[in-house]
């Protein structure tokens, strides 16, 4: 796909938001039930008025193994810091991608034309296209596309020796 590469205007792709939102409702579920077990062990030491647990990891950790608990509440700490972690740092990714640009319609077209007529990849590549919705653009010139759209639709309509030289120029330089 050779055309992309060279056309600010054609870096359009998959933002794939669905899948970002399975992933994060995913990993806030896994938390959620991370820190129910930590409640749950909590609120049984205290039951049990062994709060000085609570107090100092070092003695939870000893009546962790002394009792051959199945997971210590440093083991289900250490889980949580590592999903809470991981659940942050795929938060602020889809925040950034969701200020992204979506293509401008122009551009939109351009490049689902392109792919339809020229068929630079297999069918089942091609369909991401498809997803308008969900495509976002690298190009961040959007607000200029109302304008250029004109100037170009202006000059395509104007049929002198200038614009035959310039698409003449375009083309050798292609």
């Amino acid at each position: 796909m050779a055309k992309p590469a060279s056309d600010r205007g054609f870096s359009i792709y998959r933002g794939f938001d669905y899948l970002h939102a399975r992933v994060i409702l995913n990993l806030q579920d896994q938390i959620v039930s991370l820190e129910r077990e930590l409640d749950m062990k909590d609120s049984l030491d205290q039951k049990n008025n062994l709060t000085s647990l609570l107090k100092s990891r070092a003695r939870d950790a000893r009546s962790s193994s002394d009792n051959g608990e199945e997971r210590s509440r440093q083991q289900i700490l250490e889980d949580i810091r590592k999903s809470i972690v991981n659940y942050d740092e795929i938060l602020v990714k889809a925040r950034e991608l969701n200020s992204f640009q979506r293509p401008s319609q122009r551009d939109y077209k351009s490049v689902r034309n392109w792919i339809g007529n020229i068929n630079p990849l297999v069918e089942k590549e091609q369909c991401f296209i498809k997803c308008k919705e969900d495509l976002v653009t690298l190009h961040n010139g959007r607000e200029w596309s109302a304008f250029d759209g004109l100037v170009e639709s202006m000059l395509l309509k104007c049929d002198s020796s200038f614009i035959r030289v310039s698409k003449l120029l375009t083309l050798a330089m292609s």
